[in-house]
């Protein structure tokens, strides 16, 4: 399976690259960045990658995408630097759970790179299987006891201009996806991260879709000069995905991996 999988790693700072075959690091932003990590970059062939402070790691995925960097291989996905799927088995026994926070020690990178992990994957993926992080809560509006729905949680957190400008665009560019838009909306767990693992197929028909919308938000949103809210495109695409595959939820098999993200610098 190693060789017909690629794994997309984005970097936009030093740190400690797991060895893995089929894992392929990639610098965010390059083309804007103010230091080369001395990685592939997401400025080659066809890219957005001096959109960087509003596409976040969307500019590696539309690198990869539209210049086949994931070619030979079949399937190919997207994690990050820190963020990576790994298996329960390597941490607990008892209860399973959505992330697990490790330090970045050489004998935790192996586990979540482990043999097992890579037998997994080539015993699970298929044309129709796709690989998600298991679907995390939502935050709870401070003094409250429920969670918030999505479209709460992004409206509290961010801009409610944004989310609507969103839902127009659906409305006008993809009517068909207005109610999953809606059901999503009002649900209280959700795939974070825009991370993913599928067939090529998969990504072709996902990210037409989705950068559709995305350059047609770009046109119309306020991109703002906070380094943090700028970040917009990203947020929103994040949401979208779990848009898209609400959609398709009766066309594809999903399976739910946890996230295994590294909390300290490889030297501490």
């Amino acid at each position: 399976m190693s060789n017909n999988l690629k794994l997309f790693s984005v970097f936009h700072k030093k740190y400690i690259i797991p060895d893995a075959q089929y894992l392929f690091p990639v610098q965010a932003g390059k083309a804007i960045a103010e230091s080369d990590l001395f990685l592939p970059g997401d400025d080659e062939g066809d890219n957005i990658s001096a959109l960087n402070p509003f596409f976040c790691e969307l500019t590696v995925l539309y690198n990869v995408w539209k210049n086949k960097k994931y070619q030979p291989a079949s399937y190919w996905g997207l994690c990050h630097y820190r963020r990576y799927f790994t298996l329960d088995i390597h941490w607990t026994k008892v209860k399973k759970k959505t992330t697990y926070y490790l330090k970045s020690k050489d004998e935790n990178i192996r586990k979540i790179f482990s043999p097992l992990l890579q037998k997994f994957y080539a015993e699970t993926l298929s044309e129709n299987t796709i690989i998600f992080p298991r679907p995390t809560e939502t935050e709870n509006e401070p003094g409250a006891k429920d969670k918030l729905t999505l479209k709460e949680s992004y409206c509290r957190f961010h801009n409610k201009a944004d989310w609507e400008l969103t839902e127009a665009c659906i409305k006008e560019l993809y009517p068909e996806y207005w109610e999953d838009f809606v059901i999503t909306g009002n649900q209280k767990k959700w795939m974070s991260c825009n991370m993913m693992i599928a067939h090529y197929e998969v990504w072709n028909a996902y990210l037409t879709w989705l950068f559709g919308i995305l350059f047609t938000l770009k046109e119309r949103i306020l991109l703002y000069e906070d380094p943090y809210q700028q970040r917009t495109i990203g947020f929103i695409a994040e949401r979208l995905l779990n848009v898209y595959f609400h959609h398709h939820k009766n066309e594809y098999r999903y399976i739910y991996l946890p996230v295994a993200i590294l909390v300290d610098t490889p030297d501490s």
